[in-house]
């Protein structure tokens, strides 16, 4: 091995003998241009570098910064996984097609996974740069100044999730670990990511046999349903002020049968919305008058009488918000979990509130909601109870013990 040392941070570099080491200086973005051949060894772990050469600790200036190398973060990224492996973004399903015994030899080729095929307008106005989605469902925002911290990042992707699922595309909200670093790979069109992960995994071809079979009928979304998603739900977004990932993860839950917890997240959004059409929707001559008559802060219990007796909300919204904020405060005030059917009712109740106040056809969330919904209802009540018992042995054993 041929060894350099870079004289701005002393940092040894080491390449093989074969290496012609001037050309790499000049051809990779990640080899420093100030590396030397006179290299000097560290002394002691009690030793820093400083101006080109090891002084003690105790020597340090007083003003003393650690170096920093001349070689940039090239395209720093925070990167999330939006579904699980293989559930692939492209312009048709013949883009990713691999046979059984491709699989069997492991021999398919998966680097097209991690390549870029869309991208989706940041709407911040401080952002420079587009969000950048690949093959495999991965999106990446730049690790800049706008996303310097991951709460930031995860904030990012959540908006954008809750965008997607505006547009009927059910993604899940994300927290820290799904949160990814990682950047774009040198000469770009594909993205890297440094935290190990399922999704990896498949780019690396690091996978079971039964789990790569997969391959053989991966699930598609097309680049354009996914950016008209995105986009839908954007222009929701910014009509209505709300937090749709408390929407989002509302029904989640209530596909997990996580009954608390979707009432909670619901009825955030609830309460957004209730308060939206309150001050937008009641004719401005009736606000002033209840303004006058009302103190000025009024609960959302009546709030949402107002919004009744003004028919902005309809006598089965109306029931359906009342049964629900029974529940919630027995939630809150006794610990008493919600009634199963109120809760599901809300959801249903929620999208076509939703619709009154944006205006808007919610269609693809209204019809992929409510099929994956009902299917997984069927499991979570479905009664499994074989129709003929006998628990003989288990009432001996309980008395051996």
């Amino acid at each position: 091995m041929k060894h350099y040392q870079d004289i701005v941070t002393g940092q040894v570099y080491g390449f093989y003998e074969s290496d012609n080491v001037e050309t790499l200086i000049q051809t990779r973005r990640n080899i420093p241009k100030t590396l030397t051949n006179n290299v000097k060894e560290k002394p002691s772990d009690n030793h820093v570098w400083h101006q080109g050469d090891w002084i003690h600790e105790k020597d340090k200036p007083m003003d003393y910064k650690e170096p920093i190398s001349e070689i940039p973060s090239y395209d720093p990224a925070w990167i999330t996984f939006l579904f699980e492996p293989l559930v692939l973004i492209s312009k048709t399903k013949e883009d990713f097609v691999v046979t059984l015994d491709e699989i069997n030899t492991n021999l398919y080729d998966t680097r097209i996974l991690s390549k870029f095929v869309g991208k989706l307008k940041d709407y911040d106005e401080n952002s420079q740069l587009d969000i950048l989605i690949t093959f495999d469902g991965s999106i990446m925002l730049p690790a800049d100044e706008n996303y310097n911290t991951p709460e930031k990042a995860i904030n990012k992707f959540n908006e954008i999730i809750g965008a997607l699922f505006l547009g009927g595309i059910l993604v899940k909200p994300i927290d820290l670990t799904k949160l990814h670093q990682g950047c774009i790979v040198e000469n770009g069109g594909s993205n890297f990511s440094y935290i190990p992960s399922i999704n990896n995994d498949f780019r690396g071809k690091s996978q079971s046999i039964a789990e790569i079979i997969k391959a053989h009928h991966p699930n598609h979304i097309q680049v354009e349903e996914f950016t008209e998603a995105y986009n839908f739900g954007i222009n929701i977004i910014n009509k209505v002020r709300f937090s749709p990932i408390f929407l989002a993860l509302g029904y989640h839950y209530l596909n997990q049968g996580k009954i608390a917890e979707s009432l909670s997240n619901l009825w955030i959004v609830i309460e957004q919305l209730t308060d939206f059409l309150y001050k937008n929707k009641i004719d401005t001559s009736i606000l002033k008058i209840l303004k006058r008559v009302l103190p000025k802060k009024i609960n959302i219990e009546t709030k949402h009488k107002i919004l009744h007796e003004t028919n902005i909300i309809s006598e089965n919204i109306f029931q359906v918000l009342l049964k629900n904020r029974s529940d919630r405060n027995d939630l809150l005030h006794k610990g008493l979990l919600p009634n199963r059917e109120n809760v599901i009712k809300l959801w249903t109740t929620l999208l076509d509130l939703l619709e009154v106040v944006t205006d808007t056809r919610l269609t693809k969330l209204q019809e992929n909601s409510k099929i994956i919904l009902s299917r997984n209802l069927d499991i979570h009540i479905k009664n499994t109870t074989p129709k003929k018992t006998n628990f003989e042995q288990w009432k001996i054993d309980v008395e051996n013990l």
